[in-house]
């Protein structure tokens, strides 16, 4: 962004530059207003001329204005009887501007030549943008008589200059105009672009705009002349003045569109709602032929603007993107460049050189403060955007997490439900006995262990989760924790214990037991009946680190072989396991207190037999 600051300050500096430089021979200028438009020259001759400045500027008139120039001869050629000098005429837009020279064969008569926007490219005497007349200097000094009948409005600038200052000048006006071109398309590139990738409607709206402001600069550069030498006599003029007033009406319409979003008050609102009605009536005009009076409304709609966008800008009430204080700035700053170059288009203020750019300077201005305003607004609504999309993430993230936990509770409810029942009703059979025996004693007990099972790795599982499990790191041997699960499950018998000289662990001795008892119990629960179960505990070395090995195999049973896919998971138990009593709690709390210790859990198929085996460092 700051490169473009440096962009704006280097083009306005250079508009100051090339509007003052140049050696003009025009030694004094007068003007005189023919209000009938009917005068001829031999009238005009003798005429009261009044004294002007560089620059005429008389508004929206249906006069004729005659300007009177006095022309010295160029220095080195003052020895010279015929000096060709070329009289420059801007702005480009002018309808019809003659010249009158005395003509040296025929005392008091005159020479006259035309141009301007009424005539064909190819008629005029400077084949360059910029109009004017080549004569040839009689003498060290000369006077010209130039009539301007526009249209538009009456500004006009004549400079005499040799011809290669002349070419140098329109090179110069060339280079300007063509750097001012470029930054326009590639606001309306950037325009485009957002376009496509954000769809705004408000830039879309600007894209309509930049384009119409761009083929306006063009007409008013004079660059459609050059570009359609062949066009019908007053196509120039036609496409010029439909572009002058269409351009204001399109921007109307976009700065609608635009406060609209501020909410500013609606009799405010109202205001350039009337402003662009006024702006269709200009078209209307047009239409019908009244041009002049279509261009002078135009002028004073577009000085009436500035005004207007102020009130609305400081008016409006929701701080909506990029924020009111941007657009305040931006408005105050537009109206400013809007009032400096209108007031002497309408003949209000004295004209300067610097005015015959004026217009193109503001509209430099105003699109890139308009730019300036939408991509501050694109690049806050984008933001807002993506917080929008991580608001949302995160509520979709806080609504599956809301979802998963019901669902687990919906299955741990299930679950339980599922596996007490059985445990209840042997229960409740044994107990409604007519005399318990010593079997149904055992069933009983049997029973209840299952139930406490159940309840246990609940609550094992709701630490867990809850983060409520404390590690207590103690010194501890494998072999003796083996020893004391294979001894608390009751078929000592059923057990082919192996161990190696292992090391000792530094680990939790609880979290490690509990781990333990869970794979012994499923082995025990889902063998093939009365098999034996191998126990084997060795010294491992994995990734270059010493630990020790457990491996628990055993022969499946009716239940068979569960999904490796799914072993570890949550309430997972596979469609043979349901004949038993279990939460589906306890591989997934192996694998989780495994991830707690430090170590790693295993599941395989090994020659039919299935193996569960846990690592841990030492």
């Amino acid at each position: 962004m700051p490169r473009l600051f440096l962009y704006l300050l280097g083009f306005l500096v250079f508009v100051v530059s090339a509007s003052a430089w140049g050696d003009d021979l025009i030694t004094s200028r007068a003007v005189f207003e023919d209000k009938s438009g009917t005068l001829k020259i031999d009238d005009v001759t003798h005429a009261d001329f009044q004294p002007t400045g560089e620059l005429l500027a008389k508004g929206y008139t249906n006069s004729a204005h005659w300007i009177r120039v006095q022309v010295r001869a160029p220095k080195v050629s003052a020895d010279k009887n015929n000096s060709l000098l070329e009289l420059r005429i801007r702005p480009t837009f002018l309808d019809e501007v003659i010249l009158y020279e005395a003509d040296p064969l025929h005392a008091g008569r005159w020479i006259s030549h035309a141009t301007g926007d009424t005539q064909s490219y190819l008629q005029r005497e400077r084949p360059a943008a910029t109009p004017g007349f080549v004569v040839s200097m009689p003498a060290q000094e000369a006077t010209y008589y130039l009539r301007l009948k526009t249209t538009s409005s009456s500004l006009m600038n004549v400079e005499a200059l040799t011809p290669i200052e002349a070419r140098t000048k329109d090179i110069r006006l060339d280079l300007f105009q063509a750097l001012y071109l470029g930054f326009m398309l590639w606001i309306l590139f950037w325009a485009a672009n957002d376009y496509v990738v954000n769809r705004q409607p408000i830039v879309g709206l600007f894209l309509i705009y930049q384009s119409i402001y761009s083929l306006y600069a063009v007409a008013i550069m004079g660059y459609i002349a050059f570009l359609l030498p062949h066009a019908p006599v007053g196509f120039f003029d036609k496409i010029t003045s439909t572009l002058i007033c269409l351009a204001p009406l399109a921007s109307l319409t976009l700065h609608r569109i635009l406060f609209s979003l501020f909410a500013p008050p609606r009799r405010v609102l109202y205001m350039l709602d009337g402003l662009i009605v006024m702006g269709l009536l200009v078209m209307t005009m047009l239409m019908f032929g009244y041009v002049r009076q279509a261009l002078h409304l135009n002028a004073l709609i577009i000085l009436l603007a500035a005004p207007t966008f102020v009130g609305l800008a400081f008016t409006s009430r929701t701080n909506a993107p990029p924020g009111l204080l941007v657009i305040r700035s931006i408005y105050s700053l537009q109206a400013l460049s809007l009032l400096i170059s209108m007031l002497p288009l309408l003949g209000l203020v004295r004209a300067t050189e610097w005015n015959l750019q004026a217009t193109l300077v503001h509209g430099f201005i105003s699109a890139f403060l308009m730019f300036l305003l939408l991509h501050l607004r694109s690049r806050a609504l984008n933001q807002q955007a993506k917080q929008n999309e991580l608001d949302l993430a995160l509520t979709r993230q806080h609504l599956s997490l809301e979802q998963t936990q019901k669902q687990q509770q919906e299955r741990f409810v299930s679950m339980l439900i599922h596996e007490l029942k059985t445990p209840m009703s042997v229960i409740g059979l044994e107990l409604a006995a007519p005399k318990p025996t010593e079997a149904s004693k055992r069933r009983i007990e049997e029973a209840l262990q299952d139930m406490n099972a159940v309840v246990e790795h609940c609550q094992q599982a709701d630490q867990l989760e809850r983060q409520q499990l404390v590690m207590r790191a103690t010194p501890c041997r494998i072999e003796e924790l083996l020893d004391e699960v294979i001894f608390t499950s009751g078929v000592q018998q059923r057990f082919s214990i192996q161990t190696d000289h292992l090391p000792m662990l530094t680990t939790d001795r609880q979290l490690l037991r509990v781990t333990l008892n869970n794979l012994v119990s499923n082995a025990i629960k889902y063998a093939a009946k009365e098999s034996i179960i191998d126990i084997r505990a060795m010294p491992h070395l994995r990734a270059k680190q010493s630990g020790v090995l457990v491996v628990i195999s055993n022969q499946p049973g009716a239940a068979g072989l569960p999904d490796p896919d799914k072993v570890f998971n949550k309430y997972y138990r596979s469609p043979g396991a349901h004949r038993k009593t279990g939460s589906g709690l306890g591989l997934y709390l192996v694998k989780s207190y495994m991830a707690l210790l430090g170590g790693e859990v295993a599941y395989n198929v090994v020659d039919h037999y299935v193996e569960f085996s846990i690592w841990l460092p030492c």
